[in-house]
C-alpha cells in the first residue's frame, strides 16, 4: 500500500476517537452546567429589618389615658324623715271613723284599744275602738249588748272596758236574778241616782267614794278624778242625753260602782 493508502486509513481510525472524545467533553460539559448553581433560583433577598414604629401624640394620649374609667359616685338624696301620727290622738280615731278631724274624745287609750265617745252626740255616745290592719273601727257601744268580760277575751285592757256591765250582770242566772235593795245616791247634776252595779263595796260606802270625788274638782267628761283615798271617779256634768252620772273604782280595780239615772 502506498503512503496515500495508510494516510486515508489513519484519518479514518481516529475519527471514533475525537468523535467520542468529544461527545465526553460534550457530556462533562452539560453536567458541569447542570450542577451549576442557578444564580436566579438560589439568590437570597435579604429580610429588611423591622423599622420601629414612630410614636405619635395620639398614642401618647392613648397611653396616659386610663383603658378604663373608675364610676363616678352619685350620693343618693337622704330620705325624709318618716311622719309618725299618734295612734291615740282624738284626730286620727276621728278621721278613720267619721273622715273628718275633732268629731272624737278619748277617755282611755292603750295596746290598740280606746275607750272614747262622739263630741255632741246624742244618747250613749261613748264606745270602744280598736286598730284593725293600722285603722280604727268602733268595736263595742256603751249600751250595747257587749259585755266587759267578752271585750276583755279579745284582747282589751282592762281600763278600756271597765265601764262596761260585766257579763254575770248583763245575762244573769236564775240564782243571780234574787231581788236587791236599790242603793240610791243623790247627785248635784243629776239629782237621784242608783248605784247598779255595786261590785264589792256596799252602797254607804260608794257614796262615801263618790262624794268625796265630786265635791272637789269640777265635772268632766274626760278626765277622772282621784279622790283623797285613791279611787278614780269619772264625775260628768249635766246632759240631757247622758243617762249614766258617773262610775268609781277602786285601786286596786277589785271595787267599782255605776251612778246610772232613772228610767
Amino acid at each position: 500500500m502506498n503512503k496515500s493508502g495508510l494516510a486515508i486509513v489513519a484519518i479514518i481510525l481516529t475519527l471514533p476517537a475525537c468523535s467520542a472524545s468529544d461527545d465526553q467533553s460534550s457530556s462533562e460539559k452539560v453536567a458541569a452546567t447542570s450542577s451549576a448553581p442557578d444564580s436566579a433560583a438560589e439568590t437570597v433577598t435579604p429580610k429588611s429589618s423591622p423599622q420601629p414604629r414612630l410614636s405619635s401624640a395620639s398614642d401618647a394620649t392613648a397611653k396616659a389615658t386610663p383603658t378604663a374609667s373608675s364610676p363616678t359616685e352619685t350620693s343618693e338624696p337622704t330620705p325624709e324623715p318618716e311622719q309618725v301620727t299618734d295612734p291615740c290622738a282624738p284626730d286620727t280615731l276621728s278621721n278613720d271613723l267619721l273622715g273628718y278631724s275633732g268629731g272624737i274624745g278619748i277617755f282611755t287609750c292603750e295596746s290598740g284599744w280606746a275607750y272614747a265617745y262622739y263630741v255632741g252626740g246624742d244618747g250613749d255616745a261613748e264606745f270602744v275602738a280598736q286598730q284593725q290592719g293600722g285603722q280604727w273601727v268602733n268595736v263595742a257601744g256603751m249600751g250595747s249588748m257587749t259585755c266587759r268580760e267578752e271585750l276583755t277575751e279579745t284582747g282589751a285592757p282592762p281600763a278600756v272596758v271597765r265601764d262596761f256591765l260585766p257579763c254575770d250582770e248583763m245575762y244573769p242566772s236564775d240564782e243571780d236574778a234574787a231581788p236587791v235593795d236599790d242603793c240610791v245616791i243623790p247627785t248635784e247634776q243629776y239629782g237621784a241616782t242608783f248605784a247598779e252595779p255595786l261590785r264589792n263595796v256596799s252602797c254607804d260606802e260608794a257614796a262615801n267614794q263618790w262624794y268625796s270625788a265630786s265635791e272637789n274638782s269640777p265635772p268632766s267628761f274626760e278626765s277622772p278624778i282621784t279622790n283623797a283615798n285613791g279611787w278614780e271617779c269619772y264625775v260628768y256634768p249635766n246632759d240631757p242625753s247622758s243617762r249614766v252620772a258617773g262610775a268609781c273604782y277602786s285601786p286596786d280595780g277589785s271595787a267599782e260602782f255605776v251612778l246610772n239615772l232613772p228610767g
